[in-house]
């Protein structure tokens, strides 16, 4: 696999996992609610926030990793790759 496959697939595996974090966040959230926890530090609406954060940064990096590849690997022209052959050719021969 080339590199560029792999960030593909690291930047879907986190954003997977943000979707389970913000699952994560809603249910301490419910259990702040309902008071089956007692810290009182943290309001639910902060753990609600927080699920929507992970949520929506998580859908984003499952739904547009191909856009995030693309800025972090820009695909070279035919042009420019073609020039940074020609080069290696001639060493060669």
């Amino acid at each position: 696999m080339h590199p560029r496959a792999w960030f593909g697939a690291a930047v879907r595996v986190i954003g997977v996992w943000m979707v389970v974090q913000s699952a994560s966040s809603f249910v301490y959230a419910f259990n702040l609610v309902k008071g089956l926890d007692s810290l009182r530090s943290i309001s639910p609406m902060a753990m609600v926030n927080q699920g929507v954060g992970y949520f929506v940064v998580g859908l984003f990096l499952v739904k547009l990793a191909p856009l995030v590849v693309s800025w972090a690997y820009p695909r070279r022209s035919e042009a420019s790759t073609q020039d940074a052959e020609e080069p290696a050719k001639e060493d060669e021969g």
